[in-house]
């Protein structure tokens, strides 16, 4: 797993980030346009530096195991053992499952023997 993808897991857990307004929907007037075309890069400041500049390493990495664990935690996916063999059957050949056909006569019919015969019985008998 990457650090972006564990950044964004633990942001979608952390329950401080809810506290944050949403941006604000005006935009600033340009307070004077400068005449250079080359664009400067912009220092970025995330919440993770501001946070880790005011907590110790050792509370930063207990809020992220904590973190970590709820997100085990409400993502566990319970399987049936047929499909786990399945998938794994799967990745491991790398080719996709090949499905026996279903045959469909072996359905359950409309009419019981009785209704055919009754039905073959009338149709006969108005020849």
């Amino acid at each position: 797993m990457s650090a972006a993808l564990v950044r964004q897991a633990l942001a979608l857990v952390d329950r401080d980030s809810d506290t944050l307004g949403a941006p604000s929907s005006k935009r600033q007037p340009l307070s004077g346009v400068s005449k250079s075309r080359r664009k400067r890069k912009q220092a970025r400041f995330t919440v993770e530096e501001a946070r880790g500049a005011s907590q110790p390493p050792k509370d930063v990495l207990q809020t992220n195991l904590r973190k970590l664990e709820l997100i085990k935690k409400h993502s566990r996916v319970v399987l049936n053992e047929r499909a786990t063999k399945n998938i794994i059957e799967r990745a491991v050949s790398r080719r996709p499952l090949s499905t026996p056909p279903v045959d469909p006569r072996d359905g359950a019919t409309a009419f019981t023997e009785e209704d055919f015969q009754k039905f073959e019985a009338e149709y006969m008998q108005e020849d």
